[in-house]
């Protein structure tokens, strides 16, 4: 059938064209997708240069995204689970490569359907990526009620980071950002502590005072920020790494040796087998109230308008948030 999608034709080139997608096979169902959301972080790497995302298995061409959100409308043989209108949401196949989800229809495996519950709206339901992440992190960080536990970096998958931590029951959580107003929101999530790391000696003032935060979640992407969650941690902490960095970064040994801490990579898709559990999580804790995304879910924009969107997302435009794509209404 023909279908409507948003290709990368080379780097930093985005076009909206027809296309033709197969039917569904063996243990596939076709999704209609009603939104998709933009990653801009990763995506802008991947637009930029299609070696950071061959690991993947993908290149140039071919039509980005991972968040398919949407309803059931064609199945092949094997997948009696589901029927068709099922509301459902996916972001990957079983080896882990993007499904083109930024598209008027996705084909997706039924190992990687979650089910969206009835009381939750598609827009809310395609932050699944980033509130997988964060629930990721949370987990990995392992956190205790004992615990101090500080992200640093809360935009969006912070400020959920945020939410969950708290939820989790932990003694105390602290934001640390660089904007005045990303804290002021971690604030209103939670945050019981707020420290802009430029604000001078706000930092050493925080560790003299309590000893540090036992576990660190970074979600900077920088040199800096990792310093700074260095810096934020106590004796024998515990510090997630988050967002991917390229190239060698200089850290502050120093600190990582005399503190005696715990790196700890968090790439999520390093842990495959906890996806769909951690999905099921952040909408449970959507369901629950525990955490919101409402603050973040954007006014939803036609494909027509991806060219700007991306080129906005390519010269860091602070204003972008996370732009979703409306697909069907």
């Amino acid at each position: 059938m023909k279908a409507t999608g948003i290709f990368w034709s080379a780097p930093k080139q985005v076009e909206v064209h027809d296309f033709e997608i197969p039917d569904p096979g063996p243990g596939e169902v076709l999704v209609e997708n009603v939104r998709t959301l933009i990653s801009p972080g990763t995506e802008s790497m991947w637009l930029t240069n299609d070696g950071l995302h061959a690991l993947l298995g993908t290149t140039f061409p071919f039509t980005p995204g991972y968040t398919i959100c949407g309803r059931v409308v064609a199945k092949g043989p094997e997948t009696d689970n589901y029927a068709l209108g099922d509301a459902v949401l996916a972001g990957f196949d079983n080896h882990m490569r993007p499904l083109g989800s930024h598209a008027t229809h996705s084909l997706t495996v039924v190992e990687q359907i979650n089910r969206i519950p009835d009381n939750i709206s598609f827009e809310q339901a395609a932050f699944f990526q980033l509130g997988h992440t964060a629930v990721h992190l949370i987990e990995l960080a392992h956190v205790e009620p004992s615990d101090t536990v500080a992200v640093v970096g809360v935009g969006a998958i912070g400020s959920i980071a945020v939410q969950i931590a708290r939820a989790a029951g932990v003694a105390s959580v602290v934001a640390v950002d660089i904007s005045e107003g990303r804290l002021d929101q971690a604030e209103t999530f939670g945050a019981d502590v707020l420290i802009n790391p430029t604000s001078p000696g706000a930092i050493e003032e925080f560790v003299e005072r309590t000893g540090g935060a036992t576990r660190v979640i970074d979600l900077s992407g920088s040199t800096t920020g990792v310093n700074t969650a260095i810096a934020m941690a106590s004796s024998r902490a515990r510090i997630v790494l988050s967002t991917g960095h390229p190239g060698l970064m200089a850290i502050d040994h120093e600190g990582i040796f005399l503190k005696a801490v715990e790196l700890v990579g968090g790439y999520v898709n390093a842990y495959i087998e906890r996806t769909q559990d951690q999905i099921d999580e952040f909408l449970r804790l959507i369901e629950t109230g525990e955490v919101t995304i409402d603050h973040a879910i954007p006014e939803p924009v036609a494909p027509q308008e991806a060219p700007e969107i991306y080129r906005r997302i390519l010269d860091k435009d602070p204003t972008i948030g996370s732009p979703m794509f409306r697909w069907k209404d």
